[in-house]
């Protein structure tokens, strides 16, 4: 059950990661605008650059020039999406942040309904992704699969079919920031952190523009990172199947002999 309101559940922070997002910035832009003019609550936008290499970051200034509330923060080389959004996290001076990409799979027009729940007195409101155009039949495989398995692996709590898109109130924040991890899997230690948590189901749409900045290999690496943070099973069933194999060959090398 949600705790009960308070009265600080008012300033919204968008945190966006940013990584050679030049075809979609102007979009971006003009819908963040279109969105705030309809949901003055936010109050905030922290865009962080990840190391980009095209003019992401003069572009951002660009657009942003003489509107209030934008933050830019700027890598010096490419971290990595997880530490960008956490770089953002710990940027925020609003009473919650709401974390999205910057391609617009992540639609502006859930934020309120996310809202609404937070100030119903949820901590942590994420969205659960029914449906999602434009993914290729395996990576929609894939991604269930990697949810499910992550749960059963793991002593966390994870939502099913939720990415990073999520409102964190203040508290939660705070949390997080104490945690202090170099490689953070964001979405596994919000899960982990507790609070009170719902979720509000929403359609994916197709990228509005540009490549997904996250291909097999990033994909992979960033599935095997949450695995290995949260759980020891991975590392057990390895060290088992290390065991079994010595075993094997020690019995094949009596044999021989």
């Amino acid at each position: 059950m949600p705790r009960a309101p308070e009265d600080r559940r008012q300033r919204v922070a968008l945190v966006i990661p940013l990584y050679n997002e030049e075809e979609v910035l102007p979009l971006l832009i003009e819908r963040i605008e279109a969105f705030r003019a309809n949901c003055p609550d936010v109050s905030e936008v922290v865009l962080v650059d990840d190391g980009s290499t095209d003019g992401t970051a003069r572009l951002v200034q660009s657009l942003t020039a003489g509107r209030p509330g934008y933050v830019l923060l700027r890598f010096s080389r490419n971290f990595g999406h997880q530490l960008a959004i956490t770089a953002g996290m710990n940027c925020v001076t609003a009473d919650a942040a709401v974390i999205l990409d910057a391609d617009l799979q992540d639609p502006l027009e859930v934020v309120p309904r996310m809202i609404e729940k937070w100030r119903e007195g949820y901590d942590v409101v994420y969205g659960v992704r029914r449906t999602r155009t434009g993914d290729a039949p395996l990576k929609k495989w894939t991604a269930r699969l990697y949810y499910r398995l992550f749960q059963r692996l793991t002593e966390v709590d994870a939502p099913l079919d939720a990415g990073d898109f999520r409102l964190v109130s203040r508290p939660v924040l705070e949390a997080y920031r104490q945690i202090g991890e170099q490689q953070p899997y964001v979405r596994g230690l919000i899960a982990w952190l507790g609070f009170n948590q719902t979720g509000v189901v929403y359609d994916r749409p197709p990228r509005a523009a540009g490549q997904s900045k996250y291909p097999l290999r990033k994909s992979l690496k960033l599935a095997l990172d949450g695995l290995a943070s949260f759980s020891g099973r991975p590392l057990r069933y390895a060290v088992r199947l290390g065991l079994a194999v010595a075993a094997l060959s020690v019995a094949g090398l009596v044999w021989v002999l």
